[in-house]
């Protein structure tokens, strides 16, 4: 098992970034149902809840009674490049894509988003391991994700933090509010997961990864 301490690194970082480039198509899956009424281009301001949320932490009296609070200066939305990265990251635990109230949105930016890379040998380069993207200890990524995000002297004031999903291992993306106006911006299009419209995707994606899909397409 890979040891993964909390921030600060003990190395000097020697941050690695990659730009995702105007005309590029971002796939996100939401929930407008959900509490938080989810849009396709909003931000999560409550938490921290999921792997890179950077909200401020619960304090130990907090965390006995709640998942998360309000943290209205630290907004957070995952992104992928890919249909299939999405359906993993929502559905890999169960193995069983449920289509419920889910819409599929496809971003395509016009301008360019600045990305911290903790991917592969990036990751050590940032100054933690590539097992970030993949631990269960969620408290440990969010701490580097608030590391990441505070300490501008190092890493730039980056819009988010690109890295490999824990289930198929394919590029991912996690958006600090920092780039709302470039999404916001975007030419965003979509339509319900169970569009038949995208049913050739969604079956190719269950059938690469060995997942299952039991509801019927509308």
């Amino acid at each position: 098992m890979v040891l993964i301490l909390p921030p600060p690194p003990t190395v000097t970082p020697r941050p690695q970034y990659e730009t995702v480039e105007p005309r590029t198509a971002l796939v996100r899956i939401f929930n407008p149902a959900s509490r938080y009424k989810t849009q396709a281009n909003s931000y999560r301001f409550f938490g921290p809840l999921l792997r890179f949320d950077h909200q401020q932490p619960l304090t130990k009296e907090e965390a006995t009674s709640l998942k998360g609070k309000e943290d209205p200066e630290r907004g957070i939305t995952y992104w992928g490049y890919t249909l299939s990265c999405c359906l993993v990251e929502l559905f890999g635990d169960t193995k069983i894509v449920e289509f419920k109230d889910y819409e599929v949105a496809i971003a395509i930016i016009e301008q360019p988003l600045l990305l911290l890379d903790i991917r592969d040998k990036a990751a050590m380069a940032a100054g933690s391991v590539a097992a970030l993207g993949a631990v269960a200890d969620r408290l440990v990524s969010q701490a580097w994700s608030r590391y990441f995000y505070e300490q501008t002297d190092i890493y730039q004031e980056v819009d988010g933090i690109l890295y490999s999903n824990a289930h198929n291992g394919e590029k991912a993306i996690a958006l600090y509010e920092r780039s709302e106006p470039i999404i916001s911006n975007a030419l965003i299009k979509t339509r319900p997961l169970k569009d038949r419209s995208i049913r050739h995707l969604i079956d190719a994606a269950v059938a690469e990864n060995n997942m299952n899909c039991f509801e019927p397409y509308s």
